[in-house]
């Protein structure tokens, strides 16, 4: 499984980048500026566009070894860019609804979404990979 994540690249900037729970599609390639990445996650920077880091890792299904409760694996890829995401797009709320039933008055059969998600998908610019 392939997993994507990014950091910004100004670390004293509060620049929100996408968090990408799960991977669903993506087309990247350094010899094109059609990038995309199709993700469940969030992404609420509605500023465009952001320069950023974007890391790909990819692991082999089955461990090299295995010791103590630790298993190692090989990595498959293992790339590092610089991007520029230039457009987003939201596609649907795939938040999970948790109930919880209180004893308190105040909280009493409330339903609270723990961890946002939504199924997204941005377009980016590869400015250099590292």
């Amino acid at each position: 499984m392939l997993e994507c994540y990014f950091i910004s690249k100004d670390i004293n900037n509060n620049l929100r980048v996408p968090y990408v729970k799960e991977l669903i599609s993506y087309n990247i390639d350094t010899n094109t500026k059609t990038n995309y990445i199709e993700y469940n996650g969030h992404f609420y920077n509605n500023i465009l566009p952001i320069t950023c880091y974007m890391f790909l890792t990819e692991f082999e299904n089955k461990p090299y070894k295995i010791e103590e409760n630790t298993s190692y694996y090989n990595k498959i890829i293992d790339e590092k860019y610089i991007v520029e995401i230039y457009k987003k797009e939201f596609i649907e709320d795939i938040s999970e609804l948790n109930t919880f039933n209180d004893n308190n008055d105040i909280i009493e059969n409330s339903r609270i979404c723990l961890t946002p998600l939504n199924k997204e998908k941005i377009w980016f610019k590869i400015l250099n990979k590292e």
